[in-house]
């Protein structure tokens, strides 16, 4: 018994004291991104909470598309909003977060010539939804 009672003693006596301010400093960054992650999970519920939408366009034509979104005001006026986005050839574009309404929208293909309007429609968005449409 005496002889494990020197060896835990010589044992402890050998760790040197930056050892131990690294466990407890690895104790500390555990603690820390347990709180991080408790706040990211708090914000992203959150997010569900405001309702918002997604709305995702897929190009799969032989131009780059330009979109154009407008929002009515009234029942004869529609307002442009200050959001458009460009999809060029096979890509994947989204607006994130818009609010749930009803969007009217105008696709242009791009060209040599300039912009030629190809497809306009209306789109209405729910709460927490995510749309995503496909334009050949």
């Amino acid at each position: 018994m005496f002889f494990v009672q020197i060896g835990l003693n010589i044992s402890v006596a050998q760790v040197p004291p930056t050892a131990n301010n690294i466990v407890e400093g690895g104790k500390v960054l555990v603690e820390l991104v347990k709180v991080f992650k408790k706040n990211s999970l708090a914000q992203g519920t959150r997010s569900t909470d405001n309702a918002s939408s997604d709305l995702c366009f897929k190009n799969n034509t032989i131009d780059n598309l330009y979109i154009e979104f407008s929002k009515r005001v009234n029942d004869s006026t529609m307002k442009t909003l200050p959001f458009s986005i460009s999809v060029t050839v096979n890509a994947h574009e989204c607006l994130l977060e818009l609010s749930p309404s009803l969007y009217h929208y105008k696709v242009f293909k791009k060209n040599y010539t300039g912009q030629v309007l190809s497809l306009e429609g209306d789109i209405r968005l729910v709460p927490n939804e995510k749309m995503e449409r496909e334009i050949r």
